[in-house]
């Protein structure tokens, strides 16, 4: 292989590790910010002690659901398409969130996770 085959390489990795950075940092927004307002959320949709549990365990619950799954994607998917694919639902979670309801709010949460 030549030179110029293998710094290719190199430099793919390393945007692909910078995107996948930039990802990372992106996404603990989404993870993060319900926390500190559970309460709010909680007394302003009227849920009850356990939904609010409920929710603040969804996006651990679901890491670990879709942990298993996610080797055969990787097979299935170049990085790139799973980066931008799981990003764009990652974003559509984020922006449904609010004003669809209870389940609307948990079924956002899960596209977040995923």
């Amino acid at each position: 292989m030549d030179k110029a085959g293998t710094s290719g390489g190199i430099r793919g990795k390393m945007l692909l590790f910078v995107a996948f950075l930039i990802v990372c940092f992106n996404l603990r927004t989404g993870f993060d910010s319900p926390d500190p307002l559970l309460g709010t959320i909680e007394r302003d949709m009227g849920l009850s002690l356990e939904n609010s549990g409920l929710f603040a365990l969804l996006p651990v619950f679901v890491l670990g659901v879709a942990a298993p799954i996610s080797p055969r994607v990787a097979r299935w998917m170049t990085p790139w398409k799973i980066i931008f694919w799981f990003q764009l639902l990652a974003v559509a979670g984020i922006f449904l969130r609010p004003g669809h309801g209870v389940e609307g709010f948990y079924g956002c949460m899960v596209l977040l996770v995923v």
